[in-house]
């Protein structure tokens, strides 16, 4: 967290320990705090407020929004079946999430398929679209290769086949996590129906979810219950509302020169690996991704062996998704990227305290970790 974030929270817990759907005095302050903290979230994503609902994270905002297209289309059209497109390197809260409905009898679920970059194919997903589709679910940036989606072109396939099957559906939704601190979120210009962020992806607290949902769309709550205009049941965490909006304002204030630095540390990054790695493969789009995401893979190495001997060289890395980091298990979204031999890779994420010179130190103890195994014995000087 940001020291901004956290002095708001602070402030806000000795400030207004009540409940803010109380209706005395230290209620209505605690309700005020919340809802300035919405209108924050509004006109950055360039909504309205009522179009933002708070959950405890974006997996509750993912899920909500894919059980709201799924009920609704059952509603609509009692004895059809729904089917739910996600593509194939969704994160595992949506693609969790969707088989969750398809084991509870609710829904179909289908895969779009991409390109070797994670790209997803405007084609295959025109073509799988059918007049049962009830939601098309793509992440906005991958998050554990950075790769940015097409999600304009994909909601313009989605308008399309509205008109042309004379439906309100497929609905569209994209979890905007990666893609919040850098990338245009404004549902205007994506006219997109659900849109998911979460608070700790840019440095406010983790358990703060924030779901868009277009206005006039239904809303199925995952947590029944009488908060957020009966779409989410829980006693709103105000002090990590405020938090969060606090953080979103500032990382959006920084944005431009922000994204700046990041992209010349994770280009510069990216060369080093690929001059003085043997055989290291660059996962991801070259160019259409995330600044502050680089995933590489070692062909022959253990990617969970990697990130051990990086961690006690000092180095924090992950091998894919935090919420999915099963110690020995392939990347499905890495295998979604069809490369021969490629089963797995080192995520290395850049941040506010990322320094050119860390990057140095990481791939220079990235060399020490492959030269005491074969075959790469011969990159000891790296």
């Amino acid at each position: 967290m940001r020291k901004e974030a956290l002095a708001a929270l602070v402030a806000y817990e000795k400030k207004h320990p009540e409940n803010p759907s109380s209706i005395h005095r230290g209620g209505v302050f605690a309700r005020r705090a919340i809802e300035e903290a919405r209108q924050v979230f509004a006109e950055g994503l360039s909504a309205h407020a009522d179009e933002i609902i708070f959950t405890s994270n974006a997996t509750e905002a993912n899920m909500t929004a894919l059980t709201s297209a799924v009920e609704g289309f059952r509603a609509a059209f009692p004895g059809k079946t729904p089917e739910i497109l996600i593509s194939s390197i969704e994160h595992a809260s949506v693609h969790e999430g969707a088989l969750a409905l398809v084991h509870a009898g609710k829904a179909i679920v289908r895969e779009i398929p991409g390109d070797e970059y994670g790209t997803v194919s405007l084609k295959a997903l025109r073509e799988l679209i059918t007049p049962n589709t009830a939601i098309v679910s793509v992440m906005y940036a991958n998050n554990e290769f950075g790769t940015i989606e097409p999600v304009k072109d994909i909601v313009k396939v989605a308008v399309r086949a509205r008109k042309e099957n004379q439906l309100r559906y497929p609905l569209v939704h994209t979890d905007a996590c990666q893609a919040a601190q850098f990338l245009d979120i404004a549902s205007s210009r994506l006219n997109i129906d659900f849109l998911t962020i979460s608070g700790a992806k840019f440095y406010g607290p983790k358990g703060v979810g924030v779901l868009y949902v277009r206005r006039g769309g239904s809303v199925t709550p995952v947590i029944p219950g009488e908060q957020e205009q009966g779409r989410r049941g829980g006693t709103e965490w105000g002090a990590g509302i405020v938090a969060a909006a606090t953080a979103f304002a500032l990382a959006r204030d920084a944005s431009e020169k922000e994204e700046k630095r990041l992209r010349k540390l994770s280009g510069a990054l990216t060369a080093d690996l690929m001059r003085r790695v043997p055989g290291v493969i660059i996962n991801g789009h070259p160019t259409d991704r995330v600044p502050h995401i680089v995933n590489f893979s070692v062909p022959g190495m253990a990617h969970d062996y990697l990130a051990l001997a990086l961690d006690a060289e000092g180095f924090a890395v992950s091998t894919g998704s935090a919420c999915t980091g099963t110690l020995g298990a392939d990347s499905r979204v890495i295998l979604a990227l069809k490369k021969q031999g490629v089963h797995g890779g080192i995520r290395v994420s850049l941040g506010s305290d990322t320094t050119a010179q860390s990057l140095k130190e990481f791939v220079s103890a990235l060399g020490r970790i492959l030269a005491r195994m074969e075959p790469y014995a011969d990159v000891s000087d790296i």
